[in-house]
């Protein structure tokens, strides 16, 4: 999708990069480049809308600023080509069994990549960088109103089916029976903990929005079990951004393959590695970045207690 002005000077990139878009990052821009930014927002919001059938756009400037959410925008040639837009939710989810569990889930809020460039591995790529920020694999995620074609991705590429738990859902996010016990457990020892003192977090202390969305992420992912986690870095990510945006720019089905082939071995790579750690992020904000990956780590937010 193109527009009336650089999207690589508005970003102070050369051609293709993946652009982190979170409260804290867009403060870095002017007015005038946050208008820029808003509009290429609005109209991937609309894209994405009239992709999934949505009765109004989900994504825009200010939704993400009110909502402390981050949007993966991957852009290539002065083309906007594909969002992902993440974030932390509170929700109550149930199990197969009936049973509700009250957690806080990484959710996948917004995802679509342009019809002119799908599948050539754009979104396997937006995943990974999600999962860098998150520090947790996909298959532990909660999917907002997933669309069949969303449905089908995570089948192909997560080998999972989410389907008929997501008809158990009241909150309408879809989450499989495992991650909805995994990440409950978790969030259960948790508020177990703070009652017990073990734990202390002040949601409303004296650090900015940024720091409590920062900690309130940190602090789930201490709980969560290492199967959950997430131990791609950022170099991985960049040389599946170089392999998938080869494939798009030629068309080349050989080249698809390759990124399908590299995806399933960093998933293998993440079982032998040791645990990241909580700390260890993706590149944060800079006005501009060496290896064309800008902006922040991970979006603010406002939050009473641990949820």
């Amino acid at each position: 999708m193109q527009f009336d002005f650089s999207i690589s000077q508005l970003f102070k990139v050369k051609s293709s990069a993946i652009i982190i878009l979170s409260p804290q990052s867009i403060k870095l821009y002017s007015p005038q480049e946050q208008q820029k930014i808003a509009k290429i927002l609005l109209q991937m919001g609309l894209a994405s809308q009239k992709a999934q059938g949505l009765p109004l756009p989900i994504t825009s400037l200010q939704y993400i600023v009110k909502h402390n959410h981050t949007v993966i925008l991957l852009v290539d040639n002065d083309k906007a080509v594909g969002i992902h837009k993440i974030g932390l939710k509170h929700l109550f989810q149930y199990d197969n069994s009936g049973k509700a569990h009250e957690l806080t889930a990484f959710c996948c809020l917004d995802f679509y990549v342009h019809e002119s460039c799908q599948r050539n591995g754009l979104g396997t790529l937006l995943f990974k960088v999600a999962e860098c920020i998150f520090g947790v694999k996909a298959d532990f995620w909660a999917f907002d109103k997933p669309s069949p074609k969303l449905f089908a991705f995570l089948k192909k590429n997560y080998h999972i089916d989410v389907r008929i738990d997501y008809e158990l859902q009241v909150s309408k996010y879809a989450m499989s029976t495992k991650a909805v016990n995994t990440v409950g457990s978790s969030c259960a020892q948790i508020l177990k903990d703070q009652k017990l003192g073990r734990v202390k977090f002040d949601a409303v202390g004296n650090f900015d929005e940024s720091q409590v969305y920062t900690n309130q992420l940190n602090l789930l992912r201490q709980y969560l079990p290492n199967e959950v986690k997430c131990q791609s870095d950022a170099f991985t990510v960049l040389e599946m951004k170089e392999m998938s945006l080869n494939a798009y720019q030629q068309q080349d089905s050989s080249a698809q393959q390759k990124v399908t082939k590299r995806a399933e071995q960093v998933e293998e790579e993440m079982q032998v590695k040791k645990p990241v750690s909580q700390h260890q992020q993706i590149p944060s904000a800079g006005k501009s970045r060496d290896f064309q990956t800008r902006g922040n780590s991970c979006g603010g937010g406002q939050s009473n207690g641990f949820w």
